[in-house]
C-alpha cells in the first residue's frame, strides 16, 4: 500500500525536518505603509509585538498612531498604563473607532442562525444580503425594538463624531436592547458560513463598507473605552480625521489634515492588515509552497491548498470571510484540520 506522503520543512538555518502535513496558523498580514515612512527614525511599521514597541517611546514623546482599529486603540492603552505623559493623536481618513462591547446577557439570536440561513439557501437556492437582512430585522422586532432606528445609528457611524459616539457607547454598556448584540455574535458565528453563500455582489458591497463593519463586529473592551475616554477628556489624546499625508521633517513627523498640520517625535502604524494578506515573516514559506504547486493563490485572497497534506487556519485561509478576527470562525477551522491530520493518521497507520 502506498507510504504517507511526505513533506520537507526547511528551516532559515538550513534544518530540514521531514513531515507529513504541514499547517499554517501564520496570523494576520502585515499592516501597509501608506505613506511610505519606512526606515524613518521614530517610525514604527508594525507595533506587534507591542512590548518591543513601548520600549522604544518615551514618556514624554509625542506619539502619533497611524489608524483607529483595535490595533491603534492598544497602541494608545498601552503606553498610558505606563504612565506616558505626552500628547497621543489617533490618525485616520474616516476616524471610526470600534464600537464598545456590551455586557453579556442569556437572549441568544433566534432567527439569524445558521439553521435559518440552510432553510432560505434550500427553499431558494441562494442567500442575499436582503435575507440576511431579514432574519436580522426579525431579533429586535421580537423583543419589541426598532429596528430602523437601530439600523440609522449603524449608518452614522462614519459620520458622526467619534468622541461623541464613543462616550454614547460607554453609556449603552447595559443598554437591554438587542440589536448590537445580535448582529455581533451573529457576525461570528454565521457570518463565515453565511458569506459563503452570498453572490459577489453583495461580498462587493461588504467590502465597500468594511470599516463601519469591523468597528461594530469587533468592538472594544469596555476598559479600554473608559481608558480612551479619559484621555480625551483630559485632553492628552485626539482623535483627527480626514488625514491627507504625513511626512518626515527634521526629525520629527508633520501631519497634514483638512483642518490644518500638527507634528508629533514618534508614529507607529497601526493600520489593519488587509484581509488574507501575506504576513512578511512567512512570505517566502507561501513562495515556496505555490512554487511547488502544494498550494495556490486563492482569487479572493488568501492561499489554498492544493496538496491535500497541506492545511491552512485562520487569516490567510482562501475564500474565507472578510471579518478575519472571528474567533468561532477560526475555531472550526482549526477543528477540521484536526479532524483531517486525524483521518491521515489512521490511514498511514493502516498501510
Amino acid at each position: 500500500m502506498r507510504s504517507a506522503a511526505r513533506l520537507v520543512l526547511r528551516t532559515h538555518d538550513a534544518q530540514e525536518h521531514e513531515v507529513t502535513d504541514v499547517a499554517l496558523c501564520v496570523g494576520g498580514g502585515t499592516p501597509a505603509d501608506l505613506y511610505g515612512l519606512a526606515g524613518n527614525p521614530g517610525f514604527t511599521a508594525d507595533p506587534y509585538p507591542l512590548a518591543d514597541t513601548l520600549d522604544r517611546v518615551r514618556a514624554e514623546d509625542e506619539v502619533a498612531v497611524i489608524g483607529s482599529g483595535l490595533t491603534a486603540v492598544d497602541v494608545v492603552v498601552a503606553p498610558a498604563a505606563r504612565g506616558h505623559t505626552g500628547r497621543i493623536t489617533m490618525l485616520s481618513r474616516g476616524g471610526v473607532l470600534p464600537h464598545v462591547w456590551q455586557r453579556p446577557t442569556d437572549r441568544r439570536p433566534r432567527h439569524v442562525t445558521a439553521d435559518r440561513v440552510t432553510e432560505l439557501r434550500r427553499a431558494r437556492g441562494h442567500v442575499s444580503l436582503d435575507d440576511l437582512i431579514g432574519l436580522l430585522r426579525a431579533e429586535p422586532a421580537e423583543a419589541g425594538e426598532d429596528f430602523d432606528e437601530f439600523a440609522a445609528v449603524l449608518a452614522s457611524s462614519a459620520t458622526e463624531d467619534p468622541v461623541r459616539r464613543l462616550r454614547r457607547q460607554i453609556a449603552s454598556i447595559d443598554d437591554p436592547r438587542v440589536g448590537r448584540r445580535v448582529l455581533q455574535e451573529a457576525a461570528h458565528s454565521v457570518g463565515p458560513y453565511a458569506w459563503r453563500l452570498l453572490p459577489e455582489s453583495d461580498r462587493t458591497w461588504l467590502r465597500r463598507h468594511v470599516r463601519t463593519v469591523n468597528s461594530v463586529v469587533s468592538p472594544m473592551v469596555p476598559v479600554n473605552a473608559s481608558i480612551l475616554m479619559g484621555l480625551l477628556d483630559s485632553g492628552q489624546l485626539a482623535v483627527t480625521r480626514g488625514v491627507d499625508a504625513i511626512e518626515p521633517a527634521d526629525g520629527r513627523f508633520r501631519v497634514r489634515t483638512g483642518s490644518g498640520e500638527r507634528t508629533a517625535t514618534t508614529l507607529v502604524n497601526a493600520v489593519n492588515p488587509a484581509p488574507q494578506a501575506v504576513p512578511a515573516a512567512a512570505r517566502q514559506l507561501v513562495r515556496s509552497l505555490v512554487d511547488t504547486g502544494l498550494a495556490t493563490r486563492h482569487p479572493a485572497g488568501g492561499l489554498a491548498p492544493v496538496d491535500p497534506h497541506v492545511h491552512v487556519v485562520g487569516d490567510l485561509a482562501g475564500g474565507g470571510s472578510f471579518i478575519t478576527s472571528s474567533i468561532p470562525a477560526i475555531a472550526a477551522q482549526a477543528s477540521r484540520t484536526v479532524q483531517a491530520l486525524r483521518g491521515q493518521g489512521r490511514e498511514a497507520a493502516r498501510s
